[in-house]
């Protein structure tokens, strides 16, 4: 077959890579057969062609840059030629390949704001999931098109791609109380039967004969993704945080670090104080995997778990994260960094007019002290600065004058601190990457060579319960 490739159509080879993504069939010397000459095909290649091959080196996370360059230029030539499932789907290989996607997302919100009508539920969540990831507010005619579509199908929504579509709404910036309570609803009725389900059933794996019915259950991933996201989206639903805990409590040890945030948060976005049961687990599920937390996500838990009356068993917890704070500090990314410092500021507050004990006090400011000294390493950075005035004054507010005059008294930086502390910026925010997804139509697994860190870093800086408007 190799020695057949000169004169393959375009057509064979696109079908070839499909097969091979299809039965995960990830033969080097085949698959760089079939790169290399679709590479020199790459002109007269359609559009088929062109999705058919991106998604099958994408879904078997083979690299191939110089191809999937190729074939990014050549969508982006014949987006007109594409239909809109495909030109998603072709967008999507290109983003988690690491190849540039963003020229073909252009396209996107140019062509497709009234061409989503019969989409399937898995291309609007896809389509949300890439925008979100992306940054890529600026389609809002797009986001706001794909967003009536959730709404008006989500009771059809699998679960995997109802918590998708709605995480990245609540990614993008998005508020529609009336789609979250709608979503809610749907999540509540479906996880009371699922619930009822699993208690019937024996705790063991499944065979895979089963696999597809165990896709329309949520699972710890959609459970967390969806809570999140519908109070995020403005639902005020204490039914859906019942429901999700008891999901929780289900199965706890199947929730990680990053899902373990998102819980955490939906409750504090929500105003509300869980469970004592809910607490309890959660605390311990915390405590067991705290070591595989990562900054950002040490930090959400911070911020997150307070007050600790609020918590049952948190206060083991929260000296335990402290205590590994000041290793994590130097791979924080800085706007989680700046949102540390403000919150541990006010809960020193907080505890000095509680009149807690001395020993907590001066933990959170030594906390603080090591936080604000992190900060002023960091001065070369445009995006610190403009935080700045932010920093001082919660460092002024927990009586650390000193460093709060010396983060005001930060000069702006001649070009070459600049560059080198920008590159100094990216080594931290890297260092703060969450867990890539890894389910819906194998995306997050592929997702992970993409850098699909934005989830983590969303959550990380989410705001309390009142503190911020979303837009619609």
């Amino acid at each position: 077959m190799l020695q057949q490739m000169r004169v393959a159509r375009p057509w064979d080879l696109a079908t070839a890579a499909w097969a091979c993504s299809k039965l995960s069939f990830s033969e080097p010397r085949l698959l760089e057969a079939i790169a290399q000459e679709a590479a020199r095909k790459a002109p007269i290649l359609t559009p088929q062609d062109i999705a058919q091959l991106a998604s099958a080196y994408a879904r078997l996370a083979y690299r191939q840059p110089a191809l999937l360059t190729l074939l990014g230029q050549q969508a982006l030539r014949q987006a007109d030629g594409f239909k809109p499932w495909s030109l998603i789907h072709t967008a999507w290989a290109l983003h988690v390949s690491g190849a540039n996607a963003k020229p073909l997302l252009q396209a996107c919100g140019e062509l497709l704001p009234q061409k989503l009508a019969g989409l399937q539920p898995l291309d609007v969540a896809t389509l949300l999931w890439l925008l979100a990831a992306s940054d890529m507010r600026e389609h809002w005619q797009l986001v706001v098109a794909a967003a009536e579509q959730v709404a008006a199908g989500i009771e059809g929504y699998p679960p995997a791609a109802a918590a998708q579509a709605l995480v990245s709404l609540a990614g993008l910036g998005y508020r529609d109380s009336a789609l979250a309570e709608a979503a809610a609803a749907v999540m509540i009725k479906q996880l009371r039967s699922q619930l009822q389900q699993q208690q019937q059933e024996e705790e063991e794996e499944e065979p895979p004969e089963q696999q597809t019915q165990q896709q329309q259950r949520y699972g710890p991933k959609q459970v967390a993704h969806a809570t999140f996201a519908i109070v995020r989206l403005g639902s005020t639903s204490q039914a859906l945080l019942d429901a999700a805990s008891d999901a929780f409590l289900a199965q706890p040890r199947r929730y990680s670090p990053a899902l373990l945030c998102m819980l955490c948060w939906a409750f504090v976005q929500a105003g509300a104080a869980p469970s004592a049961a809910f607490s309890e687990a959660f605390v311990a599920q915390c405590m067991a995997q705290l070591p595989r937390f990562s900054a950002d996500q040490m930090a959400s838990l911070l911020r997150g778990v307070h007050p600790p009356s609020r918590w049952p068993g948190s206060p083991q917890l929260l000296a335990a994260a402290a205590s590994q704070l000041p290793q994590q500090l130097q791979h924080m990314s800085s706007p989680v960094l700046a949102k540390l410092i403000s919150a541990l500021s006010k809960q020193l507050h907080a505890a000095r007019k509680a009149q807690q004990q001395q020993e907590e006090q001066q933990q959170l400011q030594a906390l603080l002290q090591q936080c604000g000294q992190q900060w002023l390493q960091r001065r070369g950075s445009q995006g610190d600065r403009m935080q700045g005035e932010a920093v001082a004054a919660a460092l002024a507010a927990a009586g650390l004058q000193e460093l709060a005059d010396a983060v005001r008294q930060v000069q702006v930086p001649d070009q070459e601190q600049s560059e080198e502390a920008a590159a100094a910026d990216s080594s931290n925010a890297a260092g703060g990457e969450a867990e890539a997804s890894s389910s819906l139509q194998q995306q997050q697994a592929a997702a992970a060579a993409g850098g699909s860190s934005w989830l983590d870093s969303f959550v990380a800086t989410a705001d309390e319960a009142g503190d911020e408007a979303g837009r619609q």
